[in-house]
């Protein structure tokens, strides 16, 4: 009757399945600068595995406030149909307040979630 959220640093599509054999429901945080493919996970395990984050920290820490933006509605658009996604909001050392209020507004307004 729980539920167990894996985390795990790097790309581990390789060991998905055995994660998913040994009870995992959610994987977190499928880094997109490791090599992770959100929307090739949604395609394969969306069924079997809630999928979190995958936003790419270089354009949080790094890009302008509408790059965060577009990053934002990568990840909704190719993980959130049909449910079992979360974005996660880690935000890498140096990431600007613009950046975060972005990252948060895009949210909020690309998906139509009001706290």
């Amino acid at each position: 009757g729980k539920f167990f959220s894996f985390h795990s640093c790097g790309n581990v599509t390789t060991i998905v399945p055995d994660l998913i054999a040994l009870g995992v429901d959610a994987l977190n945080p499928l880094e997109i600068t490791a090599g992770m493919d959100l929307a090739k996970m949604k395609e394969v395990y969306g069924e079997e595995l809630v999928l979190i984050g995958n936003a790419n920290a270089n354009i949080i820490q790094l890009g302008s406030p509408e790059e965060v933006r577009g990053e934002i509605r990568r990840c909704f658009d190719e993980g959130a149909s049909g449910g079992g996604y979360f974005l996660n909001g880690g935000f890498p050392q140096g990431s600007s307040a613009m950046n975060i209020l972005a990252y948060f507004d895009e949210a909020h307004q690309y998906t139509g979630w009001r706290r």
